[in-house]
């Protein structure tokens, strides 16, 4: 997931189901995607103060893509062919935890 995302949580789909594991975020930078193809799997993380230095902090897994199509910048949100997507649906850091079963020491 890429800078300038707001989250959304949790995650409404058409219908009326709720999925209380899985967190939406939406870009609030126009000029970069949220995610690419070919991101899921890959670490969801925040810089709370903004300074993107040593506070970083994991929040979760990327699981898939949100929202619609955007164009992709080549060598910034990804460095080859793919689509790109203003919003990301990710598995936050409690549910992996809670459901495997361990502890993270900070």
């Amino acid at each position: 997931m890429h800078l300038g995302c707001h989250v959304r949580n949790p995650l409404q789909h058409p219908g009326g189901i709720t999925r209380h594991n899985v967190v939406q975020a939406m870009r609030t930078d126009t000029g970069h995607a949220a995610v690419a193809a070919g991101d899921s799997g890959g670490p969801v993380i925040a810089s709370p103060d903004g300074t993107y230095g040593n506070d970083m902090q994991a929040r979760g897994l990327i699981s898939g893509s949100y929202g619609g199509t955007v164009v992709c910048a080549f060598g910034v949100d990804t460095y080859g062919a793919t689509t790109c997507y203003e919003g990301v649906s990710y598995i936050g850091m409690s549910a992996i935890v809670n459901t495997l079963g361990f502890t993270l020491n900070t």
